[in-house]
């Protein structure tokens, strides 16, 4: 008897995110409908995975988003993956690639996979305090920022690349009470492992 092939689906349907994190503490920081699907099929040495969501009503502190979504797939050890954000009625942010990883159900060794990585993400008008929320040093963060960040080389490996722009920022840092304002500023990451 040869290995036994999975048929596996969950179905999501207007999950509240804050219930769930609201669980290990006070006031949680994040909120919105989760919905969406995940299927697993094949077997355990070699599954087969596919999953899309949707999250509205996206809260993160004071940023606030129409919604994320993701389509995810999963065959012969390669994740491809379909990022994406809603502000307002248009596209604020977009990444797609593909990632080498193992993630089949079973016992091994090494999961990241010596092989090609390829992920970009770009980013128009996203609310700069969305990725500056995860300093704790600002608060009241405004202002908008643009770019590209190219991910490259291996899972074993990975290269970075890419550069953004902020535009009309400003910011209180919390260690001084020092207030920045009409910041502008262009960011190149440059980094070879």
């Amino acid at each position: 008897v040869g290995p036994v092939p999975a048929d596996f689906r969950v179905d999501l349907r207007n999950v509240r995110i804050a219930d769930f994190l609201g669980a290990a503490g006070p006031e949680p920081a994040t909120d919105g409908l989760l919905g969406g699907w995940v299927r697993i099929g094949g077997t355990a040495r070699n599954p087969a995975m596919d999953a899309r969501f949707t999250l509205g009503s996206f809260r993160y502190y004071d940023v606030r988003l129409d919604s994320i979504g993701a389509d995810l797939g999963y065959r012969d050890r390669r994740l491809t993956a379909l990022v994406r954000a809603v502000d307002g009625g248009r596209s604020i942010f977009f990444g797609s690639g593909t990632i080498p990883v193992d993630l089949s159900l079973a016992d091994i060794e090494q999961r990241r996979l010596d092989e090609p990585l390829r992920f970009s993400l770009h980013a128009d008008s996203v609310p700069a305090a969305l990725p500056l929320s995860f300093f704790d040093a600002f608060r009241d963060v405004r202002g908008r920022m643009d770019g590209t960040l190219t991910l490259g080389g291996t899972t074993l490996r990975p290269t970075l690349g890419g550069e953004f722009t902020l535009r009309d920022g400003s910011a209180v840092w919390e260690a001084m009470g020092v207030r920045y304002r009409n910041v502008q500023g262009t960011f190149r990451v440059v980094n070879d492992s």
